[in-house]
């Protein structure tokens, strides 16, 4: 709905390169449909200075998880109250009396069941553009045992061991 000739920003981390990348590819594919996208690299301080007062108009950022939780990451970035990190402003009323109702439901089907429903409202609302996970590729060399891929993507070094 916007009209020919519109033009905005988006800033990267310098340095992030999968950032970077898919900054470019972004930029390219905004081309064609008439938004003219100025890539800025900034350092940390910069960019984080601009995200802390909201003052992006559109960035690349990521969320690492610590926890294997839906409601966890739903409360941090989508909840409406928390200023912190809810970096766009995000704020749906529905979403956040999904999540309050039900951050601790011990039934686990019903927890399943909400938290699917405020994705879908999530991703329908599109305050965000969802692009790629990540999915390190980790090789060891014959005789190292031990090394397992967890959700958090922490490797837990003190398990490895090397048999002769």
């Amino acid at each position: 709905g916007y009209p020919d000739g519109f033009e905005t920003e988006l800033n990267v981390l310098v340095g992030r390169q999968e950032d970077e990348e898919a900054a470019v590819w972004i930029q390219a594919n905004l081309a064609q449909i008439g938004v003219d996208l100025t890539i800025n690299k900034m350092a940390a301080a910069q960019w984080y200075e601009k995200f802390n007062n909201k003052q992006h108009p559109m960035f690349m950022g990521e969320w690492f998880s610590w926890v294997n939780d839906p409601f966890y990451h739903m409360t941090w970035n989508f909840r409406s109250d928390n200023v912190f990190t809810n970096a766009v402003g995000y704020n749906n009323p529905e979403v956040d009396k999904i999540i309050f109702a039900n951050l601790y439901e011990p039934d686990l089907a019903k927890r399943e069941a909400a938290s699917k429903e405020a994705q879908q409202m999530i991703i329908d609302d599109a305050p965000w553009g969802f692009l790629y996970a990540r999915n390190f590729v980790v090789t060891v060399r014959r005789g190292v045992t031990g090394y397992a891929i967890y959700w958090d993507q922490n490797p837990r070094w003190m398990y490895l061991s090397k048999t002769p």
